[in-house]
Parts: C-alpha cells; sequence; structure tokens
C-alpha cells in the first residue's frame, strides 16, 4: 500500500482502546457520554471502538433474547458487528450528534477490520465527542421528526430528529 495507509496503519496498531477521554454524564436524554480530556485535532485518533466481533444476524438474535436498556454496537462492514455491550472500552458511550466532531474509519490493520474513532474537527478538553449514528446518511438526511424512530437530544441547530434508520437493520 502507499506510505500515508503504512503510517494510518501504524497509527492504529499501537492505539489500545482510548486514550485522552472519560466517560461522564452529558446531559438530559443522553445518559453518560464520552468527553476530550485533552485537546484533539482534526484527523487525531481518538480511540478504537472494540468489542465482540460478530456476524449481523448473530447480533440480531441476541438483541431479541437479551433484555437490555442501552446496546452498544457498530456495523464493522462485510455483514459483521462488534459488540461493544459486554466487552467494550470507553468508546461505546459515544453519543450521536446531527453535527458531529468525530467520524468512525473502517481500516484494514494486520488482515482484520477495525474501526477508529477520528476527530473531524477540533475537539478540545472538556467537550463531548460525538459522531453521527445514521448508518446511511443519504436517507438518514431524508428522515423527518415524525416518521419514527428514536428521538434525537443532540440539541444541534440542525437536529434531524431522530437518530437515524439502524432500527430497521435489527
Amino acid at each position: 500500500g502507499s506510505r500515508s495507509a503504512r503510517r494510518a496503519n501504524r497509527r492504529i496498531q499501537r492505539i489500545h482502546g482510548s486514550t485522552g477521554v472519560h466517560v461522564d454524564d452529558a446531559g438530559p436524554g443522553k445518559g453518560l457520554g464520552l468527553f476530550a480530556s485533552r485537546r484533539f485535532r482534526p484527523g487525531h485518533i481518538i480511540g478504537e471502538y472494540v468489542g465482540e466481533v460478530m456476524p449481523a444476524a448473530r447480533y440480531a438474535q441476541l438483541r431479541r433474547q437479551r433484555d437490555e436498556k442501552h446496546w452498544y454496537f457498530m456495523s464493522l462492514g462485510g455483514g459483521e458487528i462488534v459488540d461493544a455491550s459486554r466487552t467494550g472500552g470507553l468508546t461505546r458511550f459515544l453519543n450521536h450528534s446531527c453535527e458531529p466532531n468525530a467520524e468512525c474509519q473502517n481500516w484494514m490493520v494486520g488482515g482484520e477490520r477495525r474501526i477508529a474513532i477520528v476527530a473531524a474537527k477540533t475537539i478540545d478538553a472538556g467537550c463531548e465527542v460525538v459522531f453521527d449514528y445514521a448508518w446511511r446518511k443519504n436517507k438518514a438526511k431524508s428522515v423527518q421528526k415524525n416518521e419514527g424512530g428514536q428521538p434525537c437530544h443532540c440539541g444541534a441547530p440542525t437536529c434531524r430528529g431522530v437518530l437515524g434508520d439502524r432500527g430497521e437493520d435489527f
């Protein structure tokens, strides 16, 4: 691969979970959230989304079986899900925002798919680290407040009113 891809792989290989972040109360309707303990500049890795990797069909089965209030998961691609509910790190506390300051990037490291949480803009110490939960961005942008789905509490001026369309996948 390219020199920049090799550098990126080394960056994610060096991180173990998350550094420079902590969990705190994110406010009404949001529960716990992930907050920066230091400044992150655009492109800096905040952490890795870790948990148990499983086929999406197995995860859907677990969701039907478990009686849990909160679900911590992310699509890894290739029909696989990272379930961070029981074995995840701090990044599982990332909340949604319709105006995110971070993004999730799928990387291939040592032949394995991994998810890096990367600053999309400058995130100052004390700020909540948030990303857009919408799995299908162009579809999620068409979702209106009264079309169902889980209500959004991000408070952004451009808030879509719902978290996205992931509920129909599970």
